[in-house]
């Protein structure tokens, strides 16, 4: 049980601390991203400023690109005719991102190209109209083309369409999304590693709880054989002095409930305790020969039991257990079925499975009180009195054993019928 409960958890923990790392990683990338972005496309309209600005024509490529300037007070000195544009597109020059960007313009003038920047001989001056015109044609003000940004500026009759190369700026991008994916792949493993300590801290005090709860049943139920025997020694000496009285009989009935609740506490020690030497078992056969045993007891409350067993189902367990198993699933159904209904039960291959069920008619059950149908010394409204020795341990007692032998166990009720379907791996031929 608590397995299953550190796994869940485990994956619980995990699920919820990769979801945000994962979330933060990829609000850093976008982020990022979207910067280098803002950045180029900046560093493009403020070069298409300048050279929308600078009426010189330079057919043949631009070649004498005005000199970088460090100097903070150099923009004191410019001439005072200096448009904003200008001194922003300078300033910008400063950064070494803006030195590093290789820019490419051509400049439109009714319909005929007036001037070209191929950014120093670096790329072909009819390949760059080519593009430029290309870009017009889409009718669009600024885009991407492979590992160009491109960008349309409009000034009377002058059209400017100009190109920034951001291969760097994307493998920039590219080498921040690679050290992202390296470093969440660190983090499963230290995720995984630290959910494992965390389950294990909480898990750790539930499991020496429980184990102390089984430790108290299996000591209280071996004590408590000893002076239930006593009893009900004493009771049948002093029945054959005294002769039968109401007393005695009320002794001996409740010394007898006594036993049979030790015995269940001791069977569910036992069955969830799974220290007991497995052996192949043929589940087959046992089904059917408590099946045989249990249909006389359903006739006798008028009950037909309705079976449906497929034969040379084997698994690995004990023998006794899982025929306990199975006699409290029919009991429960013969016990708690309405009057005159029939009990179904089934035992069938399910690829690697054995399924075992039992359907039986009954009342409605709320679906608050079936989530606790095994648990310990849980009725239902319709379990509740004294006959039959019923406590509320005959199904827990089932799921023990269900899943000390590696299956699982469930019911389902729906249409005023209730199915328990136990699942037990079957040995590999």
């Amino acid at each position: 049980m608590f397995k299953k409960t550190r796994r869940r958890m485990v994956a619980a923990i995990m699920l919820i601390l990769l979801i945000a790392v994962a979330l933060f990683m990829a609000t850093v990338y976008l982020w990022d991203r979207a910067e280098t972005e803002k950045r180029n496309r900046e560093m493009l309209d403020d070069y298409l400023e300048e050279v929308m600005e600078d009426p010189s024509p330079y057919p043949y490529g631009r070649t004498d690109m005005p000199p970088f300037d460090d100097d903070d007070d150099a923009a004191d000195d410019e001439d005072e005719t200096e448009t904003p544009a200008r001194r922003r597109g300078r300033g910008e020059m400063r950064e070494e991102s803006y030195r590093a960007s290789l820019f490419y313009s051509a400049i439109f003038e009714n319909g005929k190209t007036v001037r070209t920047d191929t950014g120093d001989g670096r790329m072909d001056m009819d390949g760059l109209t080519e593009r430029a015109a290309k870009v017009l044609e889409k009718g669009v003000r600024e885009g991407r083309s492979g590992r160009y940004m491109y960008m349309v500026k409009k000034s009377g009759d002058r059209t400017a369409v100009g190109f920034l190369n951001i291969a760097v700026s994307m493998e920039q991008t590219d080498a921040l999304l690679k050290q992202i994916l390296a470093v969440y792949a660190a983090s499963v493993v230290i995720v995984f590693i630290a959910s494992l300590l965390i389950s294990k801290a909480i898990i750790k005090p539930l499991e020496e709880n429980d184990e102390r709860q089984r430790r108290f049943i299996s000591d209280a139920g071996h004590e408590l054989k000893t002076p239930v025997a006593v009893i009900q020694a004493s009771a049948e000496l002093l029945e054959k002095e005294t002769g039968e009285n109401e007393w005695l009989r009320n002794i001996k009935y409740e010394n007898g409930r006594m036993g049979s609740l030790i015995k269940q506490l001791l069977d569910l020690s036992r069955a969830e305790n799974g220290s007991v030497e497995k052996e192949t078992v043929d589940l087959s056969k046992a089904v059917t020969g408590e099946a045989l045993a249990m249909e006389a007891v359903a006739f006798e409350k008028g009950h037909a039991l309705k079976q449906d067993i497929e034969e040379g189902l084997y698994v690995t367990g004990v023998p006794g257990q899982l025929v306990q198993a199975v006699s409290v699933l029919l009991d429960n159904a013969v016990s708690y079925s309405l009057p005159g209904s029939d009990i179904i039960l089934t035992l069938r291959r399910d690829r690697h499975d054995a399924v075992l069920t039992v359907e039986n008619a009954c009342g409605e059950i709320p679906q608050e009180k079936m989530e606790h149908l095994f648990e310990r010394f849980f009725r239902t409204d319709e379990a509740r009195g004294e006959d039959g020795g019923h406590y509320g341990l005959g199904l827990p007692i089932a799921k023990a054993v269900a899943e000390s032998h590696g299956g699982t166990i469930g019911a389902e009720h729906a249409g005023g019928r209730i199915v328990f379907t136990v699942k037990l791996p079957l040995i590999k031929n």
